[in-house]
């Protein structure tokens, strides 16, 4: 169960329950709300360049032995239990919390400055 905070702002689920937004932080109420707590877990990192493009590598190659995160992981919202997304057209191409499949949520990905 994490928060997410960068600078003044939060992220968190929309009133509706269904859009990632970004809020400024603890604004009126005394703690983090069930809107601002997501689930991390952990991906099967994405290969990029070479011959195998866009292939997955297998979850233990990107996952270290000592109970870090690793390369890759999906977010998972507390208020809906839905996993997050990108949207269509008709959503305006906005990240939301619709999906129900782990094996279909948005895999986001560290990447090493140096």
């Amino acid at each position: 169960e994490v928060h997410i905070k960068f600078g003044m702002k939060l992220l968190m689920v929309d009133d509706n329950g269904k859009y990632l937004t970004w809020r400024n932080c603890m604004t009126t109420e005394g703690g983090y709300t069930l809107s601002q707590t997501f689930f991390i877990e952990r991906r099967a990192p994405q290969r990029t360049g070479g011959s195998k493009k866009g292939s997955t590598m297998a979850l233990e190659d990107g996952t270290p032995e000592d109970g870090c995160l690793g390369l890759a992981f999906a977010l998972k919202s507390a208020k809906t239990s839905r996993y997050l997304v990108g949207g269509g057209m008709w959503d305006r191409y906005r990240l939301q919390f619709t999906c129900e499949k782990p094996e279909s949520a948005m895999v986001f990905t560290f990447v090493p400055l140096a």
